[in-house]
């Protein structure tokens, strides 16, 4: 059978619609409510992406009549007896709405209940369908619409008869096909029919139906890669010689982000520093984007088996306390520390779900009762789990779709067929406060019975995505801005101080944490807009544009309809990422709105919070109401850093020492690239390039004559650049053969010119030498031709004389 190898993988898979709706409890005019009833939420509606409907057709005397009762997707060919043969195509419809991450694949994944009959295999494709009108309740063999007519993947080997067997999940590739329906309505129907319908052997499957077997039913899955990391340069140097004389004392590390999904891009990075080249023991100096909190380190040195220490099936749980979780945000990473030093994780199907839960009683030995009633997220599924751990931690990263808040009870549980390469005991304490409940051995993976449930406290680390700008208690709540009257216009402010956030960069999204909700809140024609402000302490409700203290507001979200998703009990507004935010004032969001057509959600509000201010123009409790107050909304940021170059910030760099950095990137996913190292060597040197010249030609130079200048500079890593400076103006002069250089200069008047040559090696060092060029006028030449001529005729005269006299003086002797 054809099946498609999992590299990393998102599930979008059914979560269940609000549906008991808690009323609308009246609050005073203060806008606060105390002490609210603990409310429904739906948790992790981030990925609210469901399988909507599917249905099969069939032809003949069944052309006519909906299969919607059926339990199972009829698929292929059957013979029902004797000359009546009939077709069955199955029908699956997507909402992809929420589909807005990159991927470089998608699949369709379909389980195989069973066959119809022993009979061959017949392939199978999946063909795109353009018009998403049809109804499950309704659609019949007559009434399908029109769909490609040829498939978008096909499975059609190995050959016949084991194409499908029952019990299996088979996956068609239907990349374009997501694409064609992200580009218009995002909704997606795909058809799986036989590729040629011929009614001549029994080629019939039953595939699962999302209302009879939830479990199985369809879905789709995204593919996509981890971010790459390359190109490492200290001070814009990779190579030999230069890389081992850096003389920069705080040199310019950069790097290049790359990854294969397309339109994927770097949100995160982290840049260690060390004299050390196994980057063993504490670092030199880091920069990093990651938030990473202790949340339980026992100094112990026992390790336990369980997950990672034995070759077998697990199924483990691990509680922590809200007393143990310092803050709340969407998680990142686990850093679990390990008895092992060292070594390679080699893990089968492993998956990691994560639960925030409000009971905090000790682990129950049924898996499922610990889930409290609330739903696990998956963060982590994969097939095969390859991971190296070193200096004692194992850093296990996974898509950012989980919001821990530390209110409530943290539940990690963790599942894996087995462990193929090095074994490794996570650390922990065998006490309170927290507690596990594990299953191991056969059928563990599966089994919903613990063998034991014990306190234990495993050491634990986690990293953080998003910065905590303001956490409070859940004593008063707010409904402004997301549970004023429905069918409403409004305007509202909210302001935060710079010094509660403390960092800079692109703003990816925000998060109000939640105290009720009812059911998603869906605005309609919401814009939100934001602004570094330099207005300090309260807002004004009476002129909203004051506010922004003479800045022009950047707007983040413009829709005609835009529905605040619930993540965790968090609501966030994704912005487009079009605002940088430099920390140097505070920061204020403003929402407006013609109407909230659904949902109501209120957020923690105390009283008499400084650094948080808000004002408002709502209709709420039956009129209009205007104000302002202080406000401690809690609220958390996600930032997107994108600069892959940071400056070298830590202890002073000792000469003739080796040094290495490393830079691991995180892509928009939340997945974390490997680490790239690169070393150098701090060598500063003072001395500057040898010269041999200069050489200035022809000598005497007269005015509108070509006079070049020439000089031999060398240094042994490398020339920067020769300049020749004349008289204050400078001026480059240019290679002309190896370590030659030359300039050319016509001067226009007679003079003594004062010149000096800059040679600048390539390690920035300089040396120079300086001297001066005569140049004369052609008047001056002449007069002293005249001068010399004449000079020469009388020289040439006083030897004539000479000579008689001499030869006279002889003979007369």
């Amino acid at each position: 059978m054809k099946r498609l190898s999992l590299v990393l993988v998102i599930t979008f898979f059914i979560l269940p619609l609000v549906t008991n709706t808690p009323a609308i409890i009246i609050i005073p005019d203060t806008d606060s409510a105390v002490n609210f009833e603990p409310a429904l939420f739906s948790e992790g509606s981030l990925m609210n992406i469901t399988v909507s409907e599917d249905v099969c057709v069939i032809n003949g005397s069944f052309a006519g009549e909906n299969q919607n009762g059926l339990e199972d997707l009829y698929i292929g060919t059957a013979n029902g007896g004797g000359d009546n043969w009939f077709v069955g195509r199955s029908w699956f419809k997507f909402n992809l709405s929420h589909v807005d991450l990159p991927f470089y694949r998608a699949v369709l994944r379909v389980y195989v209940d069973h066959e119809w009959a022993a009979g061959l295999d017949e392939p199978i494709g999946a063909y795109y369908c353009s018009d998403d009108t049809w109804i499950d309740s309704i659609l019949t063999w007559n009434n399908q619409p029109a769909f490609s007519s040829e498939p978008s993947d096909v499975i059609d080997s190995p050959a016949s008869p084991n194409m499908f067997i029952g019990g299996n999940w088979y996956d068609w590739e239907i990349t374009n096909d997501v694409r064609l329906a992200l580009a218009g309505d995002k909704i997606l129907t795909e058809v799986l029919k036989q590729t040629a319908e011929i009614g001549t052997q029994d080629a019939m499957d039953f595939l699962a139906r999302l209302s009879f077997n939830p479990e199985h039913a369809a879905n789709i899955e995204l593919f996509f890669t981890n971010p790459m990391v390359s190109n490492l340069t200290t001070d814009g140097y990779s190579e030999i010689p230069m890389i081992d004389y850096i003389q920069n004392p705080n040199p310019t590390l950069n790097w290049d982000f790359s990854d294969l999904d397309i339109g994927d891009y770097q949100r995160g990075y982290n840049v260690e520093f060390s004299d050390d080249e196994h980057f063993s023991g504490p670092q030199l100096w880091n920069s990093t984007s990651e938030s990473v909190i202790n949340i339980y380190n026992s100094s112990s040195v026992t390790g336990h088996n369980h997950p990672f220490g034995l070759d077998n099936e697990v199924r483990l749980q691990i509680k922590y306390p809200s007393i143990l979780l310092p803050r709340s945000g969407i998680v990142d990473k686990l850093y679990f520390r390990t008895l092992e030093e060292t070594g390679t994780l080699k893990l089968e199907n492993f998956e990691i779900s994560m639960l925030m839960v409000e009971d905090s009683s000790m682990l129950s030995p049924t898996f499922n009762v610990n889930y409290n009633g609330s739903r696990p997220t998956r963060v982590l599924a994969m097939d095969s789990y390859e991971i190296s751990y070193s200096d004692h931690t194992l850093v296990i990263d996974f898509e950012n779709s989980f919001m821990l808040n530390n209110y409530l009870n943290l539940i990690i549980e963790l599942r894996l067929m087995g462990n193929k390469a090095n074994l490794t005991r996570v650390i922990h304490a065998g006490t309170n406060p927290g507690s596990v409940a594990c299953a191991t051995g056969a059928g563990s993976y599966t089994t919903n019975i613990a063998d034991y449930a014990v306190n234990r406290t495993y050491d634990l680390r986690i990293g953080f995505q998003t910065v905590e700008v303001f956490a409070s208690d859940l004593a008063n709540a707010s409904a402004f801005p997301f549970g004023v009257t429905l069918d409403t216009s409004g305007l509202f402010q909210i302001k935060y101080n710079q010094s509660s956030i403390g960092r800079a960069g692109v703003i990816d999204s925000v998060y109000f944490r939640v105290e009720q909700l009812n059911e998603n809140v869906v605005f309609e024609n919401l814009t939100v807009s934001v602004v570094e402000t330099p207005v300090k302490g309260a807002l004004s409700h009476l002129d909203f544009s004051s506010n922004y203290g003479g800045r022009t507001p950047i707007i983040v979200i413009d829709a005609n309809s835009y529905v605040v998703r619930n993540l965790g009990r968090c609501l966030i507004l994704d912005f487009q990422n079009v605002f940088y935010y430099s920390n140097a004032y505070d920061l204020l969001l403003e929402l407006s709105w013609d109407s909230i057509s659904s949902g109501y959600a209120t957020v923690p509000n105390p009283d008499s919070i400084a650094g948080c201010y808000r004002a408002w123009d709502v209709h709420w409790l039956g009129s209009q109401t205007q104000g302002n107050s202080t406000a401690g909304y809690n609220f958390m940021i996600d930032f997107i850093d994108s600069d892959t170059s940071v400056h070298y910030d830590g202890p002073p760099l000792i000469n003739n020492t080796y040094y290495y950095w490393r830079v691991q990137t995180c892509d928009s996913y939340g997945f974390w690239s490997d680490w790239t190292t690169q070393s150098f060597r701090y060598t500063p040197l003072t001395s500057g390039p040898y010269n041999a010249g200069p050489l200035i030609s022809p000598v005497p130079a007269y005015v509108g004559d070509e006079v070049r200048v020439s000089i031999h500079a060398y240094y042994f890593l490398g020339m920067g650049s020769v300049n020749f400076e004349l008289d204050g103006s400078n001026f480059t002069m240019t290679e002309n053969g190896t370590n030659h250089y030359i300039y050319t200069w016509t001067p226009n008047e007679a003079g003594t010119y004062n010149y000096t040559i800059f040679m600048k090696s390539a390690i920035g060092t300089y040396s120079t030498v300086s001297g001066t060029i005569e140049v004369f006028s052609h008047d001056i030449s002449e007069t002293l031709t005249t001068i010399l001529v004449t000079i020469g005729v009388i020289a040439l005269v006083l030897v004539v004389v000479g000579v008689v006299r001499f030869r006279r003086g002889k003979s007369m002797s």
